[in-house]
């Protein structure tokens, strides 16, 4: 999704006087921000957990006790162990 490209022309021919359409507008452009910066802060939550989940496991503790400290499933956390990604 993030290589859509969208293109909007103003044009005056189509302008409108909708409160309703108006809101409408703001509201999605409000989601789309709220969207980003939950994306951003995802990615950062991963960024700084497979470190951890890693050395948990070089420790010696069990996937599943791991899994269950990081609120993932055994099956993330053991993805984490062999490969070093979440995803």
């Amino acid at each position: 999704m993030s290589d859509w490209r969208f293109e909007f022309t103003d044009d005056p021919a189509v302008e409108r006087d909708d409160p309703a359409m108006d809101e409408l507008e703001r509201r999605l452009d409000t989601s789309a921000d709220r969207v980003g910066r939950a994306q951003s802060e995802l990615q950062r939550a991963v960024r700084e957990l497979i470190p951890v989940v890693q050395e948990a496991s070089v420790a010696g503790m069990p996937v599943g006790r791991i899994a269950s400290f990081a609120r993932i499933s055994s099956d993330d956390a053991q993805r984490i162990v062999d490969t070093g990604r979440l995803y």
